[in-house]
């Protein structure tokens, strides 16, 4: 199975810029990308930090990009948005049984949890005890099946000083929803603006760029948090039984040389 990533879009007014950057054009070139070369994903994770500022013209900008995918996608909260003005301009929201915006998607392959780590009015995260206790649901009904967790924010450390003082700061209830639980294969993160990977007690995750600036690669400055304009991207990820492969893929760079004119194709229509 085939899915996409698209994280921290940081959309402003139609015409406005970002960094210098107009985050709108650098979605549309996203969603051209993925559907240029994607279109057989099975679906699409835009996870979080839709708009740089909550206001509702930035999610109806968002609609008009995103509706562009030939794919379902699906939207969570990151600490730029507002949840009142994303339920109400965004309808794939979901909120869970306790007011947050968290959902499941259920395949073949196993369930997929988008969570709403955010602390209103706050740029670091929190999970709270009814976040945790849904969660602890959800691990509950997978009934050991495969899951995978998609989060804003990480729920640890990643070695820069700017983000991890914006890390979910108190991951008490988030361990204790995990705890016992073995059929967690990979964590999906965004928020920091880098591709980054590794392994949290024994369950592996995965960072990716936004779709507008980057956060630099320094590990000590502390505040304020310092962007970059290194090129975005987007992360195709493939999932088998036994394997699962992130490959961040930077849209913006066109620098594919000519296919030669004997190369030899996959037939991905042929199975073994």
């Amino acid at each position: 199975m085939k899915i996409i990533q698209i994280t921290d879009n940081h959309l402003v007014a139609p015409g406005d810029l970002l960094d210098g950057l107009n985050p709108i054009e650098s979605l549309d070139a996203c969603i051209e990308a993925v559907n240029s070369h994607q279109s057989d994903a099975a679906f699409c994770v835009f996870s979080g930090d839709i708009s740089n500022n909550g206001a509702a013209d930035t999610y109806r900008a968002f609609r008009q990009s995103a509706d562009k995918l030939n794919l379902k996608y699906y939207v969570m909260m990151g600490n730029h948005d507002d949840r009142d003005v994303f339920c109400e301009n965004l309808p794939q929201a979901q909120r869970d049984s306790y007011g947050f915006i968290q959902q499941v998607i259920k395949t073949d392959l196993g369930h997929f949890l988008l969570l709403d780590t955010i602390a209103v009015g706050q740029s670091w995260g929190e999970y709270c005890e009814m976040r945790g206790q849904w969660l602890k649901e959800q691990l509950h009904d997978a009934d050991g099946q495969p899951v995978y967790i998609f989060m804003h924010h990480p729920p640890f450390d990643i070695g820069m000083a700017s983000m991890d003082r914006l890390k979910v700061v108190d991951t008490t209830h988030f361990e204790a929803a995990i705890a016992g639980f073995t059929n967690i294969r990979h964590i999906f993160l965004g928020h920091v603006h880098r591709t980054i990977s590794g392994n949290w007690r024994n369950i592996s995750y995965s960072v990716l760029p936004g779709t507008n600036h980057q956060i630099a690669f320094n590990l000590d400055v502390f505040s304020p948090v310092p962007h970059a304009l290194d090129p975005p991207a987007y992360g195709m990820i493939l999932i088998e039984k036994d394997q699962l492969t992130v490959h961040p893929h930077f849209y913006s760079l066109n620098n594919d040389l000519p296919i030669p004119d004997n190369a030899v194709w996959v037939d991905k229509t042929k199975t073994t």
